[in-house]
């Protein structure tokens, strides 16, 4: 008993090491967000069970060559037969994630009737599109997944369905290459826009999430005459300028920042247009907003996934409202 316990003491005390040694970082570009730290332990904490279940997290983000463990791990799981890892399907020739339904705009998109100056575009993830294995083909994913958006589809302006095909979506991530950022551009009456040089390999969401290697070329798709714009949000708590599209963030882990930056719940845009515009949107619309500020004056952009306000009573005091997500 006493050689167990002097065991089990030697591994947290080296665990509680390695992670005072590992966690100062406190974010992981490769996952795209913030580690958990090493929890501080106090009676209060031990006793509610918060010690014990922080502790547990920080472990888990900080171990040492953990995204190489990861791909192993999975590599493993899909010799064994798993065909799904952390809500990711494995493709034949992609990784697919789970479709995310944007249900804050759901109401919105059913009543849009409602609202005169409201255009809506719905995008479908590739799910659409892809070609899965049987296992997963049995359980009806994929035809399940086309019946529901087929629904939606009428409350679209545009019917992507006709449109996109799984070759103008990411292998590695569920956003739309270059050669689907241009055919939804061309569908929005949009044909002048520039590419840019290859930005080289990269590996989309779904690759880093579930450990899998897929790996993409990035090419971004841009308004020459935006470029230099900037948008204004608040990050941490301080107001900030960003670009709209920035070549510079290619050099990150995660290319398709180079669109945005990122999420944000809410921000705004001093377009080159005489009319405002409300931008209600996920992240596939990222790659667009450039070139609806060339077009618009006063911008306000909101991801409805992280705003809490109500964007409902916003609709109405803009010239022009536009939603666009996957769905």
């Amino acid at each position: 008993m006493k050689r167990t316990f002097l065991i089990l003491t030697f591994l947290i005390v080296s665990i509680i090491g390695i992670l005072t040694l590992t966690s100062e970082a406190g974010f992981s570009e490769f996952e795209n967000r913030n580690l958990a730290p090493l929890p501080k332990l106090t009676v209060k904490s031990a006793l509610s069970g918060d010690f014990q279940k922080d502790f547990e997290s920080a472990v888990d983000d900080n171990i040492p060559h953990k995204e190489k463990m990861k791909t192993l791990n999975s590599y493993i799981e899909t010799v064994l037969g798993s065909r799904t890892i952390d809500d990711i399907y494995i493709g034949k020739n992609e990784l697919i994630q789970k479709p995310l339904k944007n249900s804050r705009l759901m109401p919105i998109i059913k009543k849009r009737e409602n609202y005169k100056n409201l255009s809506v575009y719905l995008i479908p993830y590739k799910l659409y599109y892809a070609e899965l294995p049987v296992s997963l083909k049995k359980s009806g994913i994929d035809k399940n997944y086309k019946a529901s958006f087929d629904k939606w589809s009428g409350y679209s302006d545009i019917d992507f369905r006709k449109i996109l095909t799984i070759d103008d979506y990411y292998k590695s991530d569920h956003h739309l290459n270059e050669k689907g950022a241009e055919k939804i551009l061309s569908a929005f009456g949009i044909n002048e826009y520039q590419i840019s040089e290859s930005f080289g390999e990269f590996r989309g969401s779904e690759s880093r999430k579930s450990g899998l290697i897929k790996k993409d070329t990035f090419i971004a798709v841009y308004d020459k005459n935006t470029i230099d714009l900037t948008f204004t949000t608040e990050i941490g708590g301080k107001t900030t300028d960003e670009k709209i599209v920035d070549f510079n963030r290619t050099a990150k882990i995660d290319k398709y920042l180079c669109y945005m930056g990122g999420n944000y719940p809410e921000l705004d845009i001093k377009g080159k247009g005489d009319k405002s515009l409300l931008l209600l949107k996920d992240s596939f619309a990222n790659p667009y907003i450039g070139f609806f500020a060339e077009r618009y004056g006063d911008i306000k952009v909101i991801d409805t996934r992280f705003f809490s306000g109500n964007f409902e009573a916003l609709i109405e005091k803009y010239d022009k409202s536009i939603i666009i997500t996957g769905i």
